[in-house]
């Protein structure tokens, strides 16, 4: 399994057992734990403080008796070939409207990359908040005002309310965080996932911000031909006739990234033509 995982031999077995396509594309080195594990249900989990059993790397399966298991441990992945920076694929050619000057704007996107202390109303309990008075407003345009802020404060001082403690002791109110993310996104180390919302216009914690030339204070989002770029797809892929720059951005969060797929063509091939399982 350990072959299977990671390509290596370093925990013994037979030289003629088989590299899994993946590790022949992308090999690591770990140490797999000496026995398997039965594979945890939702149940066991769910609402629970428990740590998860799953590290990075690992392989589960249904035996023929219908049990499942399986086999997770810390890797580290072995490349020693050429790394692409985000500073790699910018375009020396910006357009103008994927600049970020609004002093408003980019106050909201550092609160929104920051790290997030919130709480939340679903909408299902929507008229049971406004049925709770807030003073100058009922629960959920209290839940509203705080959204539209930006604003740790503002969040901080909503939790006083007296509305807000009804709201926990009904059970419609519950706590969101989230961890803090670099801003602007670093142009010395590779880009994040793309997604699929990555052009427009509004303030989203998941869209790429970057600020070029470094410490010059021009902050701006990143164009279609730079995704395409992120990708490894030819520049102006997705550049059509009547398209727009949001779509190209959605066809680019929904894509794979072309040296991906090459690197694992070769091993799932063999794989195939060996008829093995």
């Amino acid at each position: 399994m350990v072959k299977w995982l990671t390509g290596a031999t370093n925990q013994g077995g037979n030289k003629d057992w088989k590299t899994g396509p993946f590790a022949e594309a992308f090999p690591a080195e770990g140490v797999l734990s000496k026995k398997k594990n039965p594979l945890p249900t939702v149940e066991n989990y769910a609402w629970s403080k428990k740590s998860s059993p799953f590290k990075n790397t690992g392989y589960a399966w249904r035996n023929n008796q219908g049990e499942s298991w399986f086999w997770s441990f810390k890797s580290t992945p072995i490349f020693e070939g050429e790394q692409i920076t985000l500073k790699d694929i910018l375009s020396d050619k910006v357009d103008d409207s994927y600049t970020i000057s609004d002093e408003e704007k980019l106050r909201k996107y550092k609160y929104i990359k920051g790290e997030q202390k919130e709480w939340r109303i679903r909408k299902k309990d929507r008229v049971d908040a406004e049925g709770i008075d807030a003073g100058s407003g009922n629960l959920w345009d209290m839940y509203q005002e705080c959204t539209k802020s930006y604003n740790k404060e503002v969040w901080s001082a909503s939790r006083d309310n007296d509305a807000f403690r009804k709201g926990v002791e009904l059970g419609i109110i519950y706590d969101y965080s989230a961890g803090s993310m670099a801003f602007p996104d670093s142009l010395s180390k590779p880009s994040r996932t793309v997604v699929t919302a990555e052009i427009g216009k509004s303030v989203s914690r998941m869209r790429h911000v970057i600020e070029n030339p470094p410490n010059s204070g021009n902050y701006r989002g990143l164009m279609p031909i730079e995704l395409e770029r992120l990708n490894m797809f030819p520049d102006n892929w997705t550049e059509y006739t009547g398209i727009s720059d949001s779509r190209r951005g959605f066809l680019m969060g929904n894509a794979l990234v072309v040296g991906i797929v090459e690197k694992l063509a070769t091993p799932f091939a063999d794989l195939i033509r060996d008829g093995s399982e």
